[in-house]
């Protein structure tokens, strides 16, 4: 150092930062970025003025003043204060030397011992202070495209099926209209069938099967005379029954919650094979209650349910049974196609082939007349999709993808009662205020009253000699049902009381 005279004596300050200058850093290559660091002052301006030296790794504020420099600094030799780390560069742990930022990495300021790895995709040569995010951007804006191009090819494609779909929809709808259903033929020829049938001694008990043939049409030529036209095709069709059928009683049901309140009574009944029963109540009854009890959805109290005559629970035959509950369970976001679908993915037979499948859900769609919004998301609250009736038409059609239940054959009949009779089906639903006509399609009825007690419960047409008998004829301009519902709820006087 120097034995030149402090700054501190009495040097003006101004003065003396003048004395320190911006040196460039030693050694470094002529291609990277300019890198300087404040030098003492090495030689006298003038007979006042000081000058001093400075080891390397070590900064001196004046020639008294030495201190080590911290990591992360740059302190050569002759070094009046501490810099950081030039960008482009890392400095040695001891601060002493300064090496460029070699290639495929980056070196921002402050940087020792080494630089940062350079991202994926991104630009650094030598001497980088950062990475260049260029290659990066490239890339996000070709895979946005690329996104952009598969949702539209998928969009594309999706149309295009759709148009197939619903060209099929079309033709198995005008097929169902231009060919007579067979299951409206007249049951006393259906009688004879059977008679026939059993009379050859016949094996085919579990189908029944009708001949449809067109009579010829008369036109006549222009002679006069009359001319047949070439007949259609005979259609012969079978309306198979489904090979495991169900009786269902109960005796004796009750269910009381911890608070004691009473939902089920001693309720006794049962539900036959190829009838339709109503299940009809004020509300808190207990109606949907009992068709959770029967099919072990929750547990009963008390009481006994016999499946064709043995002690035991419609859960084990989970596949056979379809139970469409009180609230309508789907994914909201879907649309009708892709909800039915699943559910032929997950319920039908795995060997069946995905074209079996999608002809299965077109066979539902055209039979529930969900036609129209087949496409449609079902929506929610929130979100405007189907309607109510249709969202539950939906969830009727989920339960209709049974593998036991060929639709096909019986996808033109809109009468449950006709269906469960042909099929052999047990069908029990609960209803409210049913029109006359839903009201006589129903075979046998139950009546709950308040607290779960049975009001009555047997052949639907019996039901007014029945109220009748205990005073409450049937009004000849009411709805039967509504006028079981106000007697059950105490709105109407019973004649042997007046």
């Amino acid at each position: 150092m120097s034995n030149s005279s402090s700054p501190g004596g009495g040097l003006d300050p101004l003065e003396y930062y003048a004395l320190l200058k911006l040196a460039d850093a030693p050694g470094l290559p002529g291609q990277g970025p300019t890198c300087k660091y404040v030098q003492t002052p090495l030689a006298p301006v003038n007979a006042s003025t000081p000058f001093w030296t400075c080891p390397a790794g070590n900064y001196c504020i004046s020639p008294k003043h030495v201190q080590p420099c911290p990591p992360g600094f740059y302190c050569p030799a002759n070094t009046a204060q501490p810099m950081y780390c030039c960008a482009g560069y890392y400095c040695s742990k001891d601060t002493k030397t300064l090496t460029l930022c070699p290639q495929n990495n980056y070196c921002p300021t402050g940087s020792v011992d080494g630089g940062t790895s350079c991202l994926w995709l991104a630009s650094c040569p030598a001497g980088s202070s950062s990475a260049s995010k260029f290659g990066l951007v490239i890339f996000v804006l070709v895979f946005i495209i690329a996104i952009c191009i598969v949702f539209w090819i998928h969009k594309r494609l999706q149309r295009v099926k759709n148009h197939h779909l619903e060209k099929r929809l079309r033709w198995i709808h005008n097929h169902n209209l231009q060919h007579d259903n067979p299951l409206m033929a007249d049951e006393a020829d259906l009688e004879r069938e059977d008679d026939d049938n059993e009379s050859e001694g016949s094996t085919r008990n579990n189908e029944q099967v009708i001949q449809m043939e067109d009579t010829e049409d008369k036109t006549p030529n222009s002679d006069g005379t009359a001319a047949a036209k070439p007949k259609r095709p005979a259609l012969r069709r079978k309306v198979t029954r489904v090979t495991h059928t169900f009786d269902i009683e109960f005796e004796h049901l009750g269910l009381t919650l911890s608070n004691g309140t009473s939902i089920l009574q001693n309720v006794s009944g049962v539900l036959r094979n190829g009838r339709t029963c109503a299940i009809m109540g004020p509300s808190g009854s207990g109606k949907t209650t009992l068709i959770s009890m029967l099919t072990s959805k929750i547990p009963k109290d008390e009481g006994r349910i016999l499946i064709n005559g043995q002690e035991e629970d419609l859960s084990h035959y989970r596949k056979l049974i379809g139970y469409v509950p009180q609230e309508d369970i789907m994914m909201r976001e879907l649309t009708v196609d892709d909800i039915l679908l699943h559910s032929a993915y997950m319920r039908l037979p795995a060997n069946l082939k995905r074209a079996q499948m999608t002809e299965k859900v077109l066979e539902i769609v055209d039979f529930l007349g969900l036609n129209s919004v087949m496409d449609s998301v079902v929506g929610d609250a929130e979100k405007r999709g189907i309607s109510g009736g249709q969202r539950k038409r939906v969830n009727i059609g989920m339960e209709l993808m049974n593998p036991h239940l060929d639709w096909t054959r019986v996808q033109a009949e809109m009468s449950v009662e006709s269906i469960a009779r042909r099929k052999g089906l047990t069908v029990a639903a609960v209803i409210h205020s049913p029109s006359p006509v839903a009201f006589d399609q129903f075979d046998d009825l139950l009546l709950l009253g308040h607290g779960g007690r049975v009001v009555y419960h047997g052949p639907r047409t019996e039901a007014p000699l029945y109220f009748a008998a205990i005073g409450f004829p049937v009004p000849k301009e009411a709805s039967p049902s509504d006028f079981y519902m106000d007697v059950i709820s105490n709105n109407v006087k019973s004649n042997l009381t007046k």
